[in-house]
């Protein structure tokens, strides 16, 4: 079951020890609902809200998380993470950015991901956080909700906000795709 759900697209997370196996990452929904409450999540997950490629979309952190493959992801090294943050504001076809130091350093790069997301797992320890961008009113509606998870990045401020509660995104490889945008990102904030 491992190989097939690293071979299945769509944004989403899995966990073999729940069920359902798989559930859509916060800010999307299954592409064909009716096949996903028959228990086929082969059609994966969309975006509940389209991407404005710009100022007006935002982040929302997964926690604890083994970073996705990262053999066609862009590697900065010295770049802090806001400017990391800027950089995939400005780039429209940016799906997730991270810390590249894995080893619990600070301000030693970052990654930047194009390309589908492969093969992310949470842990219970401490991982990573792994930034996936979202339109700006999903990360509003998520940190309303304050439930999802710890803290949401903005498009309009370099500093998180904090939300109570957490809930844990499962712990299978899993393969998530995000459709680039097809308008301008800016780099500029409101």
């Amino acid at each position: 079951p491992v190989r097939q759900l690293r071979q299945v697209r769509g944004i989403r997370y899995c966990d073999l020890g729940q069920s359902p196996l798989c559930s859509c990452l916060p800010g999307f929904q299954p592409r064909w609902p009716q096949r996903w409450s028959l228990g086929s999540g082969s059609g994966g997950c969309v975006r509940r809200t389209n991407l404005s490629c710009g100022a007006r979309d935002g982040f929302w952190t997964v926690s604890l998380m083994k970073l996705p493959e990262a053999t066609n992801a862009m590697v900065h090294t010295g770049m802090i993470l806001d400017r990391c943050r800027q950089l995939c504001l400005g780039t429209c076809s940016c799906r997730a950015y991270a810390a590249a130091d894995v080893s619990g350093g600070i301000n030693r790069g970052c990654i930047v991901w194009a390309v589908d997301l492969i093969d992310m797992r949470q842990y219970p320890e401490v991982v990573q956080d792994v930034y996936i961008c979202l339109a700006q009113s999903e990360v509003d509606a998520l940190t309303a909700a304050g439930s999802i998870t710890i803290h949401a990045a903005t498009g309009r401020s370099s500093t998180p906000a904090s939300v109570q509660g957490h809930r844990p995104l499962g712990g299978c490889p899993t393969r998530f795709s995000i459709a680039p945008s097809s308008t301008t990102r800016s780099e500029a904030n409101p």
